[in-house]
């Protein structure tokens, strides 16, 4: 943080943001309207509270999820590490969402959009699973009814606690796939051919502490992110089906 603040000042933290909320509008959107679909399709019975169903459910919706908004997370992470004395081919000199992905398609094909897909999905989907599935489980035993002076409380601490079991459960895959994103990016960066080969070398260079680096900066980041995200959820529902 110190060395952003001094090489591009107070801007540098905010570098990337704007893709990143260009990705996490939608991602946040789908997620939960998946999540909600599913437990629909699936179980037509009605609600119940069978955490595995739920699992499935979290699941679901995150392959659904993680599939539609790929290439904004692609280019959000090239942006982000894009810096005045790093440029990277990808963004050139003027980086931006819509130049990162027209020269991705230009240098390695539509498909070039969805590269480190598999590894996303390895990590995003039991991310979600777990995130979404434990808060739902948890709020149906605890959450208090929706005229408590205690209902928005208590949902920030729910979701911040599914949002720290989810990251932290599956945050050594989350390393591997931004690892496999920047394979290859530059001279200097590592080249990864597969999954495997991915995490014997990063395995080899750093021990286990490689599939750990920056887990406390992602929990500080997550945590109240997640709890923001479903308090806003829950109390948008609630809002929505009074006004109904």
């Amino acid at each position: 943080m110190v060395h952003i603040g001094k090489t591009e000042g107070f801007k540098g933290f905010f570098k990337g943001n704007g893709a990143n909320i260009v990705r996490v509008f939608p991602f946040t959107a789908f997620q939960f309207y998946f999540y909600e679909l599913f437990k629909v399709l699936l179980f037509p019975e009605g609600e119940t509270n069978v955490y595995t169903k739920k699992v499935v459910c979290g699941g679901l919706s995150g392959i659904c999820t993680s599939t539609l908004t790929y290439p904004l997370d692609l280019v959000r992470t090239f942006l982000s590490i894009q810096t005045s004395e790093n440029k990277t081919a990808v963004m050139g000199d003027k980086p931006s969402m819509v130049r990162g992905m027209v020269n991705i398609v230009k240098q390695n094909g539509i498909l070039g959009l969805y590269k480190g897909w598999l590894m996303s999905i390895i990590g995003v989907v039991p991310y979600l699973a777990l995130q979404l599935s434990v808060f739902d489980w948890t709020a149906s035993r605890y959450m208090p009814d929706k005229g408590s002076k205690w209902f928005d409380v208590v949902n920030l601490l729910i979701g911040g606690w599914a949002g720290f079991v989810g990251a932290g459960l599956t945050y050594p895959a989350d390393v591997t796939r931004r690892k496999m994103q920047l394979s290859g990016i530059d001279s200097k960066s590592d080249v990864y051919t597969s999954i495997p080969d991915a995490i014997r070398k990063m395995y080899r260079a750093d021990g286990y502490k490689a599939f750990f680096r920056g887990f406390v900066m992602s929990q500080v980041k997550i945590v109240p992110a997640a709890a923001i995200m479903f308090m806003t959820n829950e109390r948008l529902k609630r809002w929505f089906i009074k006004k109904k």
